[in-house]
């Protein structure tokens, strides 16, 4: 009987087969595909380690800015305490007849100055406390108890020696360098890959 030429509606073919193929030899396309991976998983990593040092790096200048705007708030400070004491002395020698009033209104604009500048400077203490407190994850409005600044610097010799050392640091082990270096490692093994080489089956 032909199930194929039958005229009953319930009729029905079954059909099967199997095929294999066998990679045998790609002439370095795998390889190339293995190398182009490693590589860009490589250039992530080191990505990741360069947005780690800007995090680093800007965490440690506002820091910094904090420690200056607290040195800049204590001199403020002093500036004032010394303007006010000069009016309190002009005002005692103007009293006693000694000087003119001239001079106790220059004494009294001069501290008016300074308290005006040392709000000023309270100002950018709080701002770059702020900006310190969202480095950290931390909301704006917290008060970051942060150290005096301590020591001398270092001297100009020793500074443009160190800041030649880091830069020349810098260009052999900066993560951005290495991911651009393994990034362009991929381009190659991806040029390899887009040869069309034959494979073997």
């Amino acid at each position: 009987e032909q199930p194929q030429l039958s005229s009953r509606i319930d009729a029905w073919i079954r059909s099967g087969g199997v095929s294999a193929t066998w990679l045998l030899y790609d002439f370095g396309g795998r390889d190339a595909a293995l190398g182009e991976a490693s590589a860009l998983l490589g250039s992530a990593q080191y990505q990741h380690r360069a947005v780690l040092q800007e995090v680093f790096a800007r965490v440690a200048m506002d820091y910094y800015a904090v420690q200056a705007a607290q040195g800049a708030l204590g001199a403020a400070r002093e500036v004032e305490r010394t303007a006010a004491d000069s009016v309190d002395v002009t005002g005692g020698r103007v009293r006693d007849g000694v000087s003119p009033i001239s001079d106790q209104l220059l004494a009294q604009t001069q501290h008016a100055q300074a308290v005006v500048n040392r709000v000023r400077v309270e100002g950018d203490l709080r701002a770059a406390s702020g900006v310190l407190a969202v480095d950290l994850g931390l909301d704006p409005s917290v008060v970051l108890v942060v150290p005096e600044a301590e020591g001398e610097g270092l001297s100009s010799q020793d500074f443009d020696e160190s800041v030649g050392a880091l830069i020349e640091e810098a260009r052999r082990t900066h993560p951005a360098v290495a991911a651009a270096r393994l990034n362009w490692e991929a381009g190659l093994q991806r040029v390899e890959q887009a040869r069309g080489l034959p494979t073997l089956t």
